[in-house]
């Protein structure tokens, strides 16, 4: 006797990139897996929202694409359910959306008015420093005060001291200025700090 296999089981898809959760790379690599050898995947069942598709490769179970970002922002990657099927013509379950953010603009940093115009030796000026960025991250002291220069015609024994790095803002004490006069400023270094997409903090100062 002859038998026949019945198949109603319907193709998975998988959607996974590399790409870090916040990239800032012109393009990012998109890989679609399938449970099972499938046809009838075209770049046209793929939709990118803030974004577009190209470059499909692949098959017939594992397919590769290139996903380019419109704007900066949340991209999103689907693929619906039917848009291929297996060699039964069952057609694939809808993927778990892919999301990413692309972020290319660079953290900038702003200086508060000094906390104290004059001090000795003994004494003590401080600076808030104010951060603007949408995917700014985490601040660390210790970086933060490792870009802080001092400037100014009379900088000597002027140590700054980084505290306080929290959401958006830290502080910048000056102490131990022992020239007999004149004036010193405070300027940040674009490593002070980098964002969640890698983007290094752009250069500010002189206060």
């Amino acid at each position: 006797s002859t038998s026949f296999t019945i198949d109603n089981s319907a193709p998975s898809v998988t959607l996974t990139s590399a790409a870090a959760t916040y990239f800032n790379t012109a393009t990012i690599s998109v890989t679609a897996t399938f449970s099972e050898s499938v046809t009838g995947f075209a770049l046209a069942e793929i939709t990118v929202t803030n974004g577009t598709a190209s470059i499909l490769a692949g098959g017939p179970a594992v397919y590769t694409f290139t996903v380019t970002p419109t704007a900066q922002g949340l991209v999103t990657v689907a693929v619906g359910a039917a848009v291929a099927i297996d060699a039964s013509n069952n057609g694939n379950t809808a993927a778990t959306n892919l999301t990413r953010t692309f972020d290319t603009v660079a953290p900038t940093v702003a200086f508060s008015a000094p906390s104290v115009a004059t001090v000795n030796s003994a004494g003590s000026s401080a600076y808030t420093l104010t951060f603007t960025d949408t995917n700014l991250g985490t601040l660390v002291n210790a970086t933060v005060n490792a870009a802080i220069t001092i400037g100014g015609a009379s900088t000597t024994g002027c140590t700054p001291t980084t505290t306080g790095c929290a959401g958006t803002t830290g502080t910048v004490t000056i102490t131990g200025c022992s020239a007999a006069s004149g004036s010193a400023n405070i300027s940040i270094t674009a490593g002070g700090h980098s964002d969640l997409a890698t983007n290094a903090l752009t250069a500010a100062g002189p206060s």
